[in-house]
C-alpha cells in the first residue's frame, strides 16, 4: 500500500507522516487512534480499552508508544508497526494526540474517520501551519 492517511475527528486535518512534518507542524504527527477491532494489538500497547497512541508514518501504520508518555519512546518501525484498517467497516476513529486533549480526551466511539484526501503527505503547507492546540488536562 501506498501513502495513505485519515482525518483527525477533531480538527479534520490528516494525520501527518512524521517523515513530512515541519516544526510548526511535528505535532500532527503525534496521534491517538480507537480501533473497532483489537485482537491483533500487543496488550501493552492499548490505552482506554481499545485506543493506541503513537506516531503515525504515512502507510496506515501507528507506531506505538511503549508506555504512557509524550512520545519520546515509541515503537521500531519493522517490529511494532500496527496496520489500520482502511476498510470503511473497519476504519478507526482517529485524533491528533493534541486534538484528542484539547478536546477532553474523549473515550466513547465516534464514527470512523474519513480517509484523508492529502494522504498524510501531499498536504498544502499553508493549510498545515498551524499551532498545536492546548489543552488543561495534559498529554496522553
Amino acid at each position: 500500500m501506498g501513502f495513505s492517511s485519515f482525518n483527525c475527528k477533531h480538527c479534520n486535518r490528516s494525520l501527518l507522516s512524521h517523515w513530512v512534518t515541519t516544526p510548526t507542524n511535528d505535532w500532527m504527527q503525534f496521534v491517538i487512534v480507537f480501533l473497532k477491532d483489537t485482537s491483533e494489538v500487543e496488550p501493552q500497547f492499548l490505552r482506554h480499552g481499545n485506543a493506541i497512541t503513537g506516531v503515525y508514518d504515512g502507510y496506515s501504520r501507528i507506531h506505538p508508544f511503549w508506555n504512557e508518555n509524550d512520545g519520546s519512546d515509541f515503537g521500531d518501525c519493522d517490529d511494532d508497526a500496527i496496520y489500520l484498517p482502511y476498510e470503511a467497516h473497519e476504519r478507526p476513529a482517529c485524533w491528533h494526540l493534541s486534538c484528542w486533549n484539547a478536546a477532553g480526551r474523549p473515550t466513547e466511539p465516534t464514527t470512523p474517520s474519513d480517509l484523508a484526501l492529502d494522504q498524510g503527505y501531499f498536504f498544502d503547507e499553508e493549510n498545515y501551519n498551524i499551532t498545536e492546540p492546548q489543552s488543561s488536562k495534559g498529554k496522553e
